[in-house]
């Protein structure tokens, strides 16, 4: 019974990273294409004579609503200070607001103070104050490099990359399998939701539009959400 459950584990982690790559994929492709997302938006504006500026300042209050952010009214003095337009989810019916945050379940929490225990023994071997005075520059920095890794995936709650440099060090991995699979599978739901509202934001959609007439027609849903305006 154990090793299944062992398996198990193994199955549903892999699962747990594959969803977390997906994850710090869409991300980079939304951070990627934010920018040719803003130059497409100002320069269709610019085509079809709409004073950005200007709706950005009438409409300030609405794109604080939806953004969630201060808008500062710069007109006439200089431009309005807005965050990245591409960032918003496009409206499909439904209020583009993300989830409230709630407390950490006691799973959660025990899950959490688990592997906080097994960083506390890589630490033991890799923090940079324990490392040995005559290993070399470049193991210095490797080592220096992975405690930095480990601090951050702990932070973030990436426990599978925990696992993976415990398992570089051989230092021994906590074996509630049951428990830790109960987690993943939740954990697993929750980043592919994460994929999923990065999936629908506008930057996604511009980087998967082909064609200028594509991307055009995505401006203009954007343009209507955020201000009402419909551009034939």
């Amino acid at each position: 019974m154990g090793i299944a459950v062992k398996i198990k584990w193994l199955r549903v982690l892999e699962d747990y990273k594959h969803a977390h790559k997906q994850l710090a994929y869409t991300e980079e492709i939304c951070q990627v294409a934010a920018p040719a997302f803003q130059e497409h938006y100002e320069d269709f504006c610019q085509r079809y004579n709409i004073n950005l500026n200007q709706i950005n300042h009438d409409n300030r209050n609405k794109i604080q609503e939806m953004y969630g952010v201060p808008v500062t009214p710069a007109l006439p003095e200089g431009p309005v200070e807005l965050p990245a337009p591409g960032a918003l989810t496009v409206f499909e019916g439904v209020a583009a607001t993300a989830a409230p945050p709630t407390d950490w379940s006691k799973e959660e929490k025990e899950i959490h103070d688990i592997f906080a225990n097994v960083c506390k023994k890589i630490a033991l071997v890799i923090h940079p104050d324990k490392l040995a005075a005559d290993i070399s520059d470049s193991e210095r920095m490797r080592l220096t490099d992975m405690f930095h890794t480990l601090s951050l995936a702990l932070e973030e709650r990436r426990y599978f990359i925990i696992i993976e440099i415990a398992e570089q060090l051989d230092i021994e991995l906590p074996k509630n399998y049951q428990q830790q699979v109960r987690w993943l599978k939740k954990e697993i739901k929750t980043v592919i939701g994460k994929t999923d509202a990065h999936q629908r934001t506008y930057n996604y959609r511009f980087s998967e539009s082909e064609t200028d007439d594509e991307r055009d027609t995505l401006i203009k849903q954007f343009i209507h959400q955020l201000f009402g305006i419909i551009i034939p």
